[in-house]
């Protein structure tokens, strides 16, 4: 029991309990801490574990209840649990591909993660997710999903991603921003360009010019695809460019979600020559995830030598450092603007050449500074 007012810091360390664990005050740790459950928790306090695994070993059913909790992992053996609150982990994977599992989340309960996993058995549906309360909805928001052999019901993931499960059943249609059926156009560049308010997949190896302006729901550059945008394109939901695709965005758009790169994606601009007719201007009005290995690459994409705003041999022989102390002579080749509370976070990335060599800078600050 850890009391209101009350707080436990540990280190890397296994916290095993097999009854009841109550916190009302702050347990917390910033090493590699396991939590092992045996038995029931209630927290109406803090549970911070950023680095820790929420390991739940109880031998029947178990009821873990968090006003907030985050958690790096979550690991369940028991075979069934009941979660309510708010839970943020960086993995959250249930199933072993052969054993059944249940997790029921209380109504309203919500769920963050970057990682969402459900390994269950393809034929069986070994792995059931619902609502605790009869008509009830959990709330989901995932950046990157695998969902194999589960039952689903109650589950709003509006927030993140869309979630394309396999060999998969819907127990209820209160699942939201769920496929059960791939109804997304898949489009590999060929025949009319997606109507108004699609889920767009770039196919994987495909390589797509997109040359009208278009307002699309959600979209996937799938591994080994790429797709410039040289009109206008508007996107309701997110961007998700998947490892090893590219995106070549050249003209202003609009991402009212999030702008996600995976890991070996490349979001770039195609280069210009004496005039800025590429350049990613983009507003994105919720998160930008870029992976490990990805990147935002405009390097080379700037004003040929000797071209561009402030052009001129004595001005093309400046040095690097004067260049970017004068920033705005230089061509804008990179704009990302992200809302941030009341205010909007820009980043810019400018290119230049520069004595037959190419350098990018990088510039940051609010929209009302």
């Amino acid at each position: 029991v850890i009391e209101d007012g009350a707080s436990l810091d540990s280190g890397a360390v296994v916290l095993k309990v097999t009854g009841l664990v109550t916190v009302s005050g702050r347990l917390a740790s910033a090493g590699a801490c396991t939590l092992e459950l045996g038995g029931d928790m209630m927290a109406s306090g803090a549970v911070s574990l950023p680095n820790g695994v929420l390991s739940l070993k109880g031998a029947s059913t178990q009821s873990v209840s968090c006003a907030t909790g985050a958690f790096a992992s979550y690991a369940q053996f028991c075979p069934s649990v009941t979660l309510n609150g708010t839970f943020e982990f960086a993995d959250f994977t249930v199933g072993d591909e052969s054993s059944t599992f249940a997790v029921s989340f209380g109504a309203g309960a919500r769920l963050t993660t970057h990682d969402f996993s459900v390994r269950g058995n393809a034929d069986t549906k070994s792995v059931a997710l619902g609502c605790a309360e009869f008509g009830g909805t959990w709330l989901l928001k995932t950046l990157k999903s695998s969902v194999v052999g589960a039952r689903v019901g109650g589950c709003d993931a509006s927030a993140g991603l869309p979630i394309v499960p396999q060999d998969c059943l819907a127990t209820d249609d209160r699942n939201r921003n769920w496929y059960f059926s791939d109804t997304r156009i898949h489009w590999d560049g060929t025949g009319e360009v997606p109507a108004a308010g699609s889920d767009v997949v770039v196919d994987p190896n495909a390589d797509v010019t997109l040359v009208s302006d278009a307002a699309w729901a959600n979209l996937t550059v799938a591994s080994g695809g790429k797709l410039t945008v040289n009109a206008t394109l508007t996107l309701t939901g997110s961007a998700t460019v998947d490892d090893g695709a590219t995106l070549v965005w050249n003209r202003p758009g609009t991402i009212a979600g999030n702008l996600l790169l995976f890991s070996g994606a490349t979001l770039t601009h195609d280069a210009n020559v004496d005039a800025e007719q590429n350049k990613i201007d983009l507003h994105v009005g919720a998160e930008m995830l870029i992976e490990h290995d990805a990147k935002i690459d405009v390097t080379g994409m700037g004003y040929a030598m000797r071209k561009g705003p402030g052009s001129g041999e004595k001005r093309g022989g400046r040095n690097i450092r004067r260049l970017r102390l004068s920033r705005q002579r230089q061509g804008e080749c990179l704009r990302l603007r992200f809302a941030c509370l009341a205010r909007e976070l820009r980043f810019w990335w400018y290119a230049q050449q520069v004595r037959r060599r190419r350098f990018c800078s990088v510039g940051l600050r609010y929209a009302d500074d």
